[in-house]
């Protein structure tokens, strides 16, 4: 038999601040060998709350508990606490209930429906916990090629077109000016700094695509090949765009490509306007018009990608109000429904989906949702996206699933994984690993490939590719 040990560790400003550290951690023990579980980062964090304003009031948790029920229940019972460790005025316990302690139920403050005495330990058997550890320490995945890459490229995105491979991404070595794309017969080629870039897109100030070239992803929409990226006009202002290949275009070719479009509103007007364009009295003026104080008509947009499930397209983006000031609401992943047709134009509003509400994502006062990407097993969409630093060891990769065929602009109809399924514990000597794209080689082999740092305080980003981890 084992125990099994829940925790919160002790915070280090330097390596796990107080988002992390605030977490419940899981260990097992057995004849006085200890294993940390998902390899000593957090699994159950506390859900933040949503300020009137639309900002984030992040949380952690303090003296966490287990009990077990007589139906073989696990529940996990801790006292919410702000971020730093601070009570709460009331008190709040947070409760999760779970048969195998892989997936999880959350609530507040609902009790049991039985006696139960919390301990900071409980029993379980060899078979449960060779489960937990076969799940939670998984092997990390084989590395398609040595990490680092392609050094200084961001976003990376690998797609397979006519018979060859292209990686479009974005180019930190230019100052993110200009969308470049390279053209090879295998992904190892395509990483190659042999490999010669073609610019696709330049600057144009008559368009005010100016700066900030960032995630471009190619999709397949209605039949026709599309870029989707963001970009800033002579502000910083990002915005998303799409730019349509024309029949018969090369894709290294910029000629090849229609005018780029921004993404619009069902009534036409632009998807977002940067808050630097109105003045401060109009901007003071806007009410919030969501029911988590979010007005999603001003600020930035960037990440887009694109989804089609039960015949109806979407575009999921990543949207953020007041970035670097008080009022900064974190960014956000949304969605929406579109045509084939005109796919740069919503036919729906837009509904939010996911905000950086748990520790992992809001660790340091980042408050990041962004880049989502979808990929699809079985009956299920899976989208994956990123939190936290971009540019440093905190960023991470996590999972938001639906169930095909459900209404996919109700939120109640994605769930949000408990833990990242990559994370600066996730594979040796890889910090920060986001803003990932998913591909599946001409064997059928699926890849993760994302942009992270080599070292716990880097902040250039380079790219790597892992299988795809399984313990989803």
């Amino acid at each position: 038999m084992y125990k099994i040990s829940l925790y919160n560790k002790t915070t280090d400003v330097n390596t796990y601040p107080d988002g992390l550290a605030r977490s419940i951690h899981f260990a097992l023990e057995k004849d006085g060998e200890t294993t940390e579980l998902n390899r000593g980062y957090g699994i159950l964090f506390a859900k933040g709350s949503i300020n009137p304003d639309g900002t984030i009031c992040p949380k952690g948790t303090r003296n966490p508990g287990i009990a077990r029920k007589t139906d073989g229940t696990f529940v996990i019972r801790a006292v919410r606490v702000l971020e730093n460790g601070a009570d709460e005025v009331p008190s709040v316990y947070i409760y999760w209930y779970s048969s195998d302690l892989i997936r999880f139920t959350e609530a507040e403050d609902e009790g049991t429906d039985e006696a139960l005495e919390f301990a900071a330990t409980v029993t379980v058997t060899d078979e449960e916990a060779s489960k937990l550890i076969a799940y939670w320490n998984a092997p990390s995945g084989k590395a398609l090629t040595d990490f680092p890459k392609a050094k200084g490229l961001a976003d990376p995105f690998f797609f397979r077109w006519e018979d060859k491979w292209y990686f479009i991404f974005t180019n930190d070595n230019l100052n993110d000016i200009g969308l470049y794309i390279r053209e090879g017969d295998s992904i190892e080629e395509l990483l190659s700094d042999d490999t010669p870039m073609h610019r696709i897109l330049d600057v144009n100030e008559e368009l005010e695509l100016i700066q900030n070239f960032w995630a471009p992803e190619f999709h397949v929409i209605g039949g026709e090949l599309y870029i989707l990226f963001a970009i800033s006009g002579k502000e910083f202002g990002p915005c998303c765009h799409l730019m349509k290949l024309k029949k018969g275009g090369k894709l290294t070719e910029a000629s090849s490509y229609e005018t780029p479009v921004p993404a619009r509103r069902k009534d036409g007007s632009l998807l977002t306007i940067p808050e630097y364009k109105l003045e401060k009295q109009t901007l003071d003026a806007i009410d919030p018009s969501s029911p988590d104080g979010v007005d999603d008509r001003y600020g930035i947009s960037l990440d887009m990608t694109y989804l089609k499930d039960n015949g109806r397209s979407y575009m999921l983006w990543s949207f953020r109000r007041y970035l670097g000031t008080p009022r900064d609401t974190g960014s956000m992943i949304m969605i929406a429904e579109v045509s084939e047709e005109a796919p740069w134009q919503l036919t729906s509003d837009p509904v939010i989906i996911s905000r950086p509400v748990y520790g992992y994502e809001n660790a340091r006062k980042t408050c990041n949702n962004e880049g989502p990407y979808v990929y699809r097993r079985g009956d299920m969409i899976h989208v994956n996206y990123s939190g936290g630093d971009a540019r440093g060891y905190l960023y991470i990769v996590n999972l938001l699933s639906a169930k095909s065929g459900t209404d996919l602009l109700d939120p109640a109809s994605w769930r949000k994984r408990v833990t990242p399924i990559c994370n600066f514990t996730t594979y040796p000597g890889v910090y920060g690993p986001g803003n990932n794209s998913w591909f599946v080689d001409e064997k059928g082999k699926e890849w993760i490939a994302f942009h992270a740092v080599d070292t716990m305080d880097g902040r250039i980003i380079h790219v790597g590719i892992f299988e795809y981890p399984e313990n989803l």
